[in-house]
Parts: structure tokens; C-alpha cells; sequence
């Protein structure tokens, strides 16, 4: 009896810190059982000839089948969101989960070139801009 694929448990949400290696795991059953493509924010991920992002599927049985997206050296422009499609040929089910990249502050504008005059007792100030979350 072909049934289509369900995921089950659903992708979870992530919080990494920039530079970290972070893997989404996706567990899908169906009859036959399913294939797995990856998406970021909607556009399929390349997971051929990349260094960045690496797509492994491991049976667990004859229906059942885990597939693991992983994510090398995150950064600011891998945040948001991953999506699981596990497809076969009756139907297709997908789960998706958000990736938060914690990038540490960097000074975008620097103090260098300022010059701030201040009177003695008083109080002064000078800006930067930084980013960072």
C-alpha cells in the first residue's frame, strides 16, 4: 500500500553563534519511501559542489528516512528559513525551521578621525556605529 510522506517530529527553530557548523534533521515516512530536497527562505539549497552545505540521508527502515541538512561556518547571511521537502510518488509533506545567527558586535564606523574638544569639568562625547545580535 503506497501512503505519502508525513515528517514527523516537525523541524525545529536554531540559534547558533556565527562560525558554528548547525544541522536541521528531518525524519520522513511514506510508501515508497520519501526523498529529501532542502530550501533556504524558499530557493533550493546547492548542495553539490559546495564546501558550504552538505545533505545526508540515512534509511532507518523500509518506510522511514532521516535526512540531515548541515550548515558550515554560519554567518549573518545564513539566517532564516530552512524547509524539509520529503516528496515520493503519492504526495509530498514539508517542515521548516528558522535559523538565528548570533553575530558578535563589530564596529562599522570607527572613532578614528574624530576630534571632540571638551571643556574640563564637563561632559563629552563621541559615536561609533555597531552592529551585531
Amino acid at each position: 500500500v503506497l501512503f505519502a510522506p508525513t515528517i514527523f517530529p516537525e523541524v525545529v527553530d536554531r540559534t547558533e553563534n556565527e562560525g558554528d557548523t548547525v544541522s536541521f534533521s528531518c525524519v520522513a515516512t511514506g510508501e515508497p519511501a520519501p526523498t529529501f530536497s532542502g530550501y533556504f527562505n524558499g530557493v533550493p539549497v546547492n548542495v553539490t559542489n559546495t564546501m558550504k552545505y552538505t545533505l545526508s540521508m540515512m534509511s532507518l527502515n523500509s518506510t522511514t528516512v532521516i535526512a540531515t541538512l548541515t550548515i558550515m561556518n554560519v554567518g549573518s547571511s545564513d539566517a532564516g528559513t530552512y524547509t524539509c521537502n520529503a516528496t515520493n510518488v503519492v504526495s509530498s509533506d514539508i517542515s521548516s525551521g528558522v535559523l538565528t545567527v548570533n553575530v558578535a558586535p563589530n564596529i562599522t564606523t570607527p572613532l578614528e578621525g574624530q576630534q571632540v574638544n571638551i571643556i574640563e569639568g564637563t561632559n563629552g562625547s563621541v559615536t561609533c556605529t555597531a552592529r551585531g545580535y
